[in-house]
């Protein structure tokens, strides 16, 4: 419920900043143009153990990004990800660290300040909880709207999808070692 009335509170933020200050929006997703930024999200984990799914925890998680338009609405970006899981036992916390390749597809929308866009991700990802290390790829995917708040300012709302293998390396059966999140993310960002 905290969740929603947050997000409630961005989009009136947001849907109040394009009537006050329209005049003063730059236009965004252009070829040469850099954006960098992050988000903060809310994240529901599934393990995976053995080719098994278990019961859903929830976690946060931080992810910064930098981005570059090499043409009109096509953006490579790079994004450092960490996600922090207190377990539901007692014991060490869970901290994920993983490295994202990101291109992305910025929708250009004319005379709108909103920028529907579409992101693949892939990259690797190291896992550090009760005492074990792993390590492996990690790939998802990522859609939302960028929102120009004011000048060169973006707000971002998103749902990111991420599969995460993690398997030992005494894995005889080959079987699926990871975690899946679903995550709901909020951020700001700015291009130049």
């Amino acid at each position: 419920m905290k969740t929603k009335l947050i997000a409630l509170f961005i989009v009136i933020f947001c849907a109040s900043s394009f009537t006050l200050n329209a005049q003063t929006i730059k236009k965004f997703a252009l070829q040469k143009v850099w954006e960098v930024g992050g988000s903060v999200g809310f994240i529901s984990t599934t393990r995976v153990d053995d080719g098994n799914t278990g019961s859903a925890t929830t976690a946060i998680n931080f992810q910064p990004f930098g981005g570059y338009f090499i043409t009109k609405s096509l953006e490579l970006g790079i994004m450092p990800s960490v996600t922090y899981e207190k377990p539901p036992s007692p014991g060490s916390d869970n901290i994920d660290y993983t490295l994202y390749f990101a291109p992305a597809y910025n929708f250009i929308i004319q005379k709108s300040v909103v920028y529907p866009y579409i992101m693949g991700l892939i990259g690797y990802t190291v896992y550090n909880g009760g005492g074990i290390t792993r390590s492996g790829i990690a790939f998802g995917g990522e859609g939302g709207v960028k929102i120009n708040a004011y000048g060169n300012s973006l707000i971002k709302l998103g749902i990111q999808y991420e599969q995460r293998t993690l398997n030992p390396s005494d894995n005889p059966d080959g079987n699926r070692n990871g975690l899946n999140n679903i995550k709901f993310e909020a951020g700001f960002s700015v291009f130049f």
